[in-house]
């Protein structure tokens, strides 16, 4: 019961991992056309991950 309890509260930071991972891939994807450096892309993920862990802190 208990063990579904937490995986039900970490469904939605699951999900948001997922999305995050294919924004990331998106983000890959468009700094190759781009040009725009690999390391802008980390930071940009990194700047939604810190994001969305403020939300869960709440």
């Amino acid at each position: 019961m208990l063990v579904f309890f937490i995986a039900q509260l970490m469904s939605p930071v699951i999900d948001a991992m997922e999305i995050d991972r294919k924004m990331l891939h998106k983000e890959l994807q468009k700094s190759i056309h781009s040009k725009e450096s690999l390391h802008d892309a980390m930071d940009n993920r990194y700047r939604r991950h810190r994001f969305i862990r403020s939300c869960f802190e709440r």
